[in-house]
Order: C-alpha cells, then structure tokens, then sequence
C-alpha cells in the first residue's frame, strides 16, 4: 500500500464478485460445495463460493477496513462550514441576514454529519462547475444527491469488508495477482 490510499485489485474483484455466496444462503461441504441452497433465489447457482479467508485476503481486507475507516469518518462542523462558505463564495444567498445564514450553516451541518468532508468537498465542486442551475447556494438535499452514488458505494464496500473479516473460516482456494488500485478509484468502480 502506498500513502496515495491503494486497495488490492485483488481485493476490489473479490468485493464485486458474484460468484461468493455474501447472503449466507449456502450450505457447503467441508471440500466448499455446495450441499443446499437456505433459501430459493435468483442469485443461486451451483458456482458460488464461500467468502475467502486466506492470510492475504485478511491482510488486505484489514488494510482496506483501516483506509475505509479513514476515509468515510464524517467531517467536522467546522469542515462542513468552510465548505459550504467557499460555496457560498460562487453562488448567491438570496439575500439572507446573518442570523439566517448562521442557522442556514447549523442546518447544512446537521443535515451532512453523516457525510465524509472528499464527498462534501467533492458535491460542493460538482454543484459549482454545473453549467446552470447554480447560480444559489443549494440546499443540503441537492448536495446529498450528488453524494449519494458514491456513500452508496463506500457502505457497500464497508459491507463487504465487514463480511471478509467477520463471517467463516472457509480458505480462499489459489493465489490472486496483488496489484493495487487507489480506493476512490475502487469505489468509483464497484458494479452497483
């Protein structure tokens, strides 16, 4: 891993995979066939597998819980303020008087307290590059939108993080190649 916050190639195609069994519906052998099925399913088929558990994948599931845990920590008040006022800063406030501005700023934080500062900062930028429509500052809802995609994402990787390092001690059968990939790129690329 390198300081740019890299995840494994490796890692990223285990996540996106769909030939692991991430609901838990199989019941396999000790040799990971499966036996039975818990539940019927659309995504049965007899070529799931059980949720690796190699020292490599542990090691790199670890890696990526550590970047995950550092990059989804919501920002502060005083981030989500700075930027929504270097927003403010292109786009117009409607004449508002300071004390509603002031409580316009305690709304926006409230309301993004759960949103890392890369996506505020990322959604602020997208809003003021639109070509119209911007020319007010939006409402947090708006900036949520163009969030979303991309949290919708990270809470999907976080998933499977969570279920790499939490669930069955089955082995994951044969090496992978361990290239890395940067982890905005990884989450810019889940198949969601």
């Amino acid at each position: 891993m390198t300081s740019q916050k890299e995840l494994p190639l490796a890692l990223l195609n285990l996540i996106n995979s769909k030939n692991i069994d991430w609901d838990g519906n199989c019941v396999f052998d000790d040799n990971g066939k499966i036996v039975e099925f818990k539940t019927q399913s659309t995504n049965n088929h007899y070529g799931l597998k059980p949720i690796p558990k190699s020292e490599a994948v542990m090691r790199d599931a670890m890696e990526a819980d550590k970047l995950l845990e550092s990059i989804m920590r919501p920002a502060t008040h005083e981030q989500i303020a700075i930027a929504i006022k270097k927003l403010a800063l292109h786009c117009g406030l409607q004449g508002k008087a300071p004390e509603e501005v002031q409580y316009m700023f305690i709304d926006y934080c409230q309301d993004l307290a759960e949103y890392p500062k890369s996506l505020i900062d990322g959604a602020c930028a997208e809003y003021r590059k639109l070509p119209e429509g911007n020319n007010f500052l939006p409402s947090s809802g708006k900036l949520i939108s163009l969030m979303q995609p991309k949290f919708s994402k990270m809470k999907f990787m976080r998933k499977r993080i969570n279920q790499i390092l939490g669930l069955s001690n089955e082995k994951m059968q044969g090496a992978r190649e361990n290239k890395s990939v940067s982890i905005m790129d990884a989450i810019n690329n889940l198949n969601l």
